[in-house]
């Protein structure tokens, strides 16, 4: 359990140019560069300033904050009367999206239980959190929430837009499932046994002895590139080609 103190960030908004280099800071000053240089390149800065509104001071307290855990507890408090709710938006380090806090009792303190994706990993995050006053004033205000691991190293990952159960339809496959499962993503419909069927053709075509590992990342780029379903398509786009 940790607590932290609440820091008001400076926030710079760029409307209407397109940024192209690193923000630069000197002293209260941010300078940025934008448009399409060098003609039309931009040179911007902008005065910022940061202060600490005592109505808004934060503190909060992490509970479990494990990436191995399935969950997270987060305490928040607010110092200030004229708090009606406080909304939590996690999506950064769990799949919930937004979350109501609960008031304890008819204290300042509001809890969020936070399930945490199973594809976390340590670090430091930036949690935003929207306040309502009583008087319909809503008010973004971002907390930090530092999550550390059990294990020195990570075991594994995983992608969980991408994250499904892949079947092989035969031994040597492996490969093909992977990627008829990565086309399936954006629409094209490549079986197995077709995209090994271009994979064999190309190694077969090239000559090349030993599969090493550049070996095949060459015809692995050469097969995934190819707009063919088939082999047959394969080998008449490659006619034409030639």
């Amino acid at each position: 359990m940790k607590k932290i103190s609440k820091l008001i960030p400076i926030l710079v908004l760029i409307m209407d140019i397109i940024p192209y280099s690193a923000i630069t800071i000197q002293s209260n000053c941010i300078i940025v560069g934008g448009g399409e240089p060098p003609a039309h390149g931009l040179l911007q800065g902008y005065q910022v300033s940061a202060d600490y509104p005592d109505e808004l001071l934060i503190n909060h307290f992490e509970i479990g904050d494990i990436v191995e855990n399935n969950e997270l507890q987060v305490l928040i408090k607010i110092d200030s009367d004229d708090i009606e709710n406080i909304k939590m938006f996690p999506a950064v380090i769990s799949q919930k999206e937004i979350l109501i806090g609960d008031r304890i009792g008819e204290s300042k303190i509001f809890s969020f239980l936070v399930p945490l994706k199973n594809n976390n990993v340590k670090g430091i995050y930036c949690v935003p959190l929207k306040v309502t006053f009583k008087s319909g004033l809503e008010k973004i205000e971002p907390i930090i929430i530092g999550l550390s691991s059990n294990n020195l190293l990570p075991s594994s990952f995983k992608l969980n837009h991408l994250y499904r159960n892949i079947q092989q339809s035969d031994y040597y496959n492996s490969g093909a499932a992977i990627a008829e499962f990565l086309f399936s993503i954006y629409g094209k419909d490549m079986k197995q046994d077709e995209f090994r069927k271009i994979i064999d053709y190309i190694k077969e075509r090239s000559k090349w002895k030993d599969a090493d590992f550049q070996t095949w990342r060459l015809v692995l780029k050469r097969a995934l590139s190819s707009p063919a379903t088939t082999l047959e398509e394969f080998i008449i786009n490659e006619e034409g080609i030639e």
